[in-house]
C-alpha cells in the first residue's frame, strides 16, 4: 500500500556530481581573470626614437611618458613590428600589459591615441581584402599593406 503523504526525492549522483564540477570550474576561472586583470599596467606615451632605431629589432623599444620616465618594451612579433613601424613613430600610444622582474614591459595590447581616442594598428591590403597586424607586403599578392588606424568601438 501506498502512502500518500511520502514525496520520494531521486538523486541522481552524475547530474549532482557534474553541477559541482561546473561551478568549481566556473569559480576557477574568474579568480584567474580577476588576479590576470590585477596585474595589468597601462602605459602611455611615446617611443624614444634615435638614429639607432631600426625596423628589423637590433635595438631596444624605450617608451617615454609624460614624466620624462623611460620604460623599455617588449612583446610578440607583431606588436614590436607595429611599434618599429617608421610611419608611427610620432604617434602617443597606450600599452597595456605587465612588468616583468627585470624591470621591462611586456606589452599585450597596443593602440594609438589621437584626441583622446585609442586606435587599433591595423595593415590592409586592398587587392585580396585581408588584414593582418604586420607592416609589410601582402601575405597573398606581395603588395604593400596599407597601415589603417581603427577607432576602437
Amino acid at each position: 500500500m501506498l502512502n500518500s503523504d511520502r514525496v520520494v526525492i531521486v538523486v541522481r549522483p552524475f547530474g549532482m556530481i557534474f553541477r559541482i564540477v561546473v561551478f568549481a570550474v566556473l569559480l576557477l576561472t574568474s579568480s584567474l581573470v580577476v588576479v590576470l586583470a590585477a596585474d595589468t599596467s597601462i602605459l602611455r606615451g611615446v617611443l624614444q626614437v634615435d638614429s639607432k632605431m631600426d625596423t628589423e629589432g637590433s635595438t631596444s623599444l624605450v617608451l617615454l611618458d609624460a614624466t620624462g620616465r623611460r620604460t623599455t618594451l617588449y612583446g610578440d612579433l607583431f606588436v614590436e613590428a607595429q611599434l618599429r613601424d617608421r610611419r608611427l613613430i610620432e604617434r602617443q600610444w597606450e600599452l597595456e600589459g605587465s612588468f616583468a622582474s627585470d624591470g621591462r614591459f611586456e606589452i599585450y595590447k597596443l593602440f594609438t591615441v589621437k584626441d583622446g581616442q585609442r586606435y587599433r594598428v591595423t595593415y590592409y591590403c586592398e587587392i585580396c581584402h585581408i588584414y593582418t597586424h604586420e607592416p609589410g607586403r601582402c601575405m597573398c599578392c606581395q603588395e604593400e599593406t596599407e597601415l589603417r588606424e581603427v577607432p576602437e568601438s
